[in-house]
């Protein structure tokens, strides 16, 4: 009996192994909806198995099907229950799997897509926490999140979002100085977030150190007209806070020259 097992799963992994170079061929040729449908035929086939690599290959069939989904079709929202149905089998094979923080990747990016701020905030948190996981990424992963603690709070008015949010844009930037700052625009971008965070929680010096920052980047690149006048905004009315009335002035007449722009 045990032989007969291992004959119809080495027959089944055949036919697997046949499958796959067919859908490579599809995706080569930009039939997605074909290969989609190949990647449903071999669902079919294993899905019920419950022998070990029979069961990684269902695995990694559904993160293939989850990754089509949203990298080739731009079908965010319909590749997540693939992409959860795969790490919940890696779960149950090795906690220790080097496919785990792909996932964790790629649901980040899917929930990070349809805007999704508590998901994106769970997913890139365990994404950022693995070995595997390059810099660059996950300087990109924590300047969101802290973003999204900034876009959380000013909905709730929750001061601990705050105060995670900073935590994650300090993060980022400490990485995007390893990565000599690059790319910059990037860098500017979570600078602007760290300065807006600590601005709401009345951390005006911090906050002035961040838009000074992004000032001194102002004399050798183009910084856009949005994150000016937020700069210029905050810094007026953090030195009307101050009693700096003419610092105050300066910012309010370089308000005035982006509004005359437009």
């Amino acid at each position: 009996m045990i032989g007969m097992n291992k004959d119809l799963n080495f027959q089944l992994e055949n036919k697997i192994q046949k499958n796959k170079i067919k859908i490579n061929q599809l995706i080569e040729s930009n039939k997605l909806k074909k290969c989609l449908k190949r990647y449903m035929e071999m669902i079919d086939l294993i899905k019920d198995n419950e022998e070990k690599s029979i069961k990684q290959i269902y695995g990694e069939t559904l993160k293939s099907i989850g990754q089509l989904l949203y990298k080739k079709m731009t079908k965010h929202g319909e590749a997540i229950p693939y992409l959860l149905e795969s790490l919940k089998i890696y779960n149950t094979l090795s906690s220790e799997s080097e496919f785990i923080y792909e996932l964790y990747l790629d649901l980040y990016y899917c929930h990070l897509k349809l805007g999704n701020s508590n998901s994106l905030i769970f997913y890139g948190q365990l994404a950022v926490e693995h070995i595997h996981l390059d810099s660059k990424t996950k300087c990109k992963i924590y300047s969101s999140i802290g973003r999204f603690y900034l876009l959380t709070y000013l909905e709730t008015f929750k001061t601990s979002n705050l105060i995670k949010g900073i935590s994650s844009s300090t993060d980022a930037i400490e990485l995007y100085k390893a990565l000599n700052y690059e790319p910059v625009n990037d860098y500017i971008d979570c600078l602007y977030d760290c300065g807006e965070l600590c601005f709401y929680i009345n951390d005006y010096d911090l906050s002035l150190k961040y838009y000074e920052d992004i000032l001194n980047f102002s004399s050798s690149l183009t910084i856009s007209s949005n994150i000016l006048f937020g700069v210029y905004s905050n810094l007026s009315h953090i030195y009307h806070v101050k009693g700096y009335k003419e610092t105050e002035q300066y910012y309010n007449k370089k308000l005035l020259e982006i509004e005359s722009k437009y």
